[in-house]
């Protein structure tokens, strides 16, 4: 059962909470903002705000990189992001390379999009809603850096570095670990 969108509930725009107590390289907010712009309106309906905190107050969600909150009758819809979580262990790597911390906010945020979307629109069935979640945060998260994955690979090529050696070194490499 798909849920009725009126004109005033696809123009409500999702707030941006940012909690986020360190400097970071980006403008988290504009970038949270700009991946939004890449979804369809009808797939953030009911979504109140997009919260980024440090780490999550509950014991129950200490090791969780992001949280939806599905709408009650006191609190709307919401998802709350834990940067400090999601990049443990690649604090250098998004502060020289901002596209790989990019990416991992992106993949975290669509994913979390994707289970609204499976709460409010109903089309889902119970059995494929993980692996729903999945495909939604990688279609999303290429389309919205799309370009900026084509101008690092442009530049690469430029200063002649064939990526594609490296990528079979790793490939060979996997392979025989096993």
């Amino acid at each position: 059962m798909k849920q009725n969108i009126n004109k005033a509930q696809a123009s409500d725009p999702v707030r941006i909470i940012n909690e986020y107590c360190k400097p970071l390289p980006i403008n988290i907010e504009k970038f949270i903002r700009r991946l939004l712009e890449e979804l369809p309106e009808e797939d953030l309906v009911g979504l109140d705000a997009i919260i980024i905190k440090d780490k999550f107050s509950y014991n129950i969600h200490n090791n969780a990189s992001e949280i939806y909150r599905k709408k009650t009758k006191s609190e709307p819809a919401r998802i709350e992001i834990s940067l400090t979580t999601l990049l443990i262990g690649h604090v250098y790597k998004f502060c020289l390379i901002p596209l790989f911390g990019k990416y991992l906010i992106a993949r975290s945020l669509f994913q979390e999009i994707g289970n609204h979307y499976i709460h409010c629109h109903n089309e889902v069935p119970k059995g494929e809603w993980k692996s729903f979640k999945v495909e939604y945060s990688k279609k999303y998260a290429k389309k919205s850096l799309f370009f900026s994955i084509y101008y690092i690979n442009y530049f690469l090529k430029v200063i002649n570095v064939d990526v594609s050696k490296y990528r079979s070194k790793n490939a060979t490499k996997k392979n025989n670990e096993y």
